[in-house]
């Protein structure tokens, strides 16, 4: 008995990240998460290896979380994927549109802005 998922009929879908012109094209098999893993592939090579990912790994690398600084009526709010941190990029985005643009930001970038954030708030008191 194989526990390798079956690919043949799996639904495909390119991630949001992924640009008309074939950079960055990522497809993922969501429908293959209740058999324990996702799996992963690169839309330019449809007949390459397929990367399968357990669940909870994949589900920590896509999650958003919301900053801390964000308020609860809805303003400032900021969302950071930090699964994505190991990367070298932080994915940065308004919570209020998630749907919205992502800003792509160095790790060191985003590990500065919030040094100097927390600076700026002990200073402040």
């Amino acid at each position: 008995m194989s526990t390798t998922p079956d690919l043949a009929r799996s639904l495909w879908v390119k991630s949001s990240y992924s640009d008309v012109n074939g950079g960055t094209c990522v497809e993922w098999a969501p429908a293959l998460a209740p058999t324990g893993v996702v799996p992963v592939r690169d839309s330019k090579n449809l007949d390459g290896p397929v990367l399968t990912v357990p669940v909870p790994s994949w589900s920590a690398f896509v999650a958003w979380e919301k900053s801390s600084y964000s308020e609860g009526n809805g303003g400032q709010c900021l969302e950071w994927a930090p699964g994505h941190v190991p990367t070298g990029v932080v994915p940065v985005r308004d919570s209020k549109s998630p749907d919205g643009p992502v800003l792509a930001v160095s790790a060191a970038s985003w590990s500065a802005s919030v040094t100097g954030v927390k600076s700026a708030d002990r200073l402040a008191v």
